[in-house]
């Protein structure tokens, strides 16, 4: 089992959780799901890494569709966080 690590968005304003740990993965917590972010100066707890390092486990709760005809699922989805972006910069700081 993963451990859990927190971490600060340090980035402004926000930092998108995907779909998957890649830049081409669907910015939603689910995938008919309406967009997902995470704010600057919040804090955020994950659950393991993906192979690179680079991208953090998370667990999101989906509270509304993006289309009504999709149903909500009663468990938490898995989602993705970068750590460090390649232009962008550092996105998270990890809190000791």
């Amino acid at each position: 089992m993963d451990v859990r690590e927190s971490f600060e968005v340090v980035r402004k304003p926000m930092v998108a959780v995907r779909s998957q740990p890649s830049t081409d993965g669907l910015i939603a917590a689910g995938l008919d799901f309406s967009v997902f972010s995470v704010e600057f100066g919040q804090h955020v707890d994950t659950f393991g890494a993906d192979d690179s390092g680079q991208w953090r486990r998370v667990y999101c709760q989906c509270t509304k569709a993006a289309k009504q005809d999709v149903p909500l699922p009663r468990d938490p989805v898995q989602a993705w966080i970068m750590i460090q972006h390649p232009s962008l910069g550092q996105l998270l700081r990890h809190l000791e």
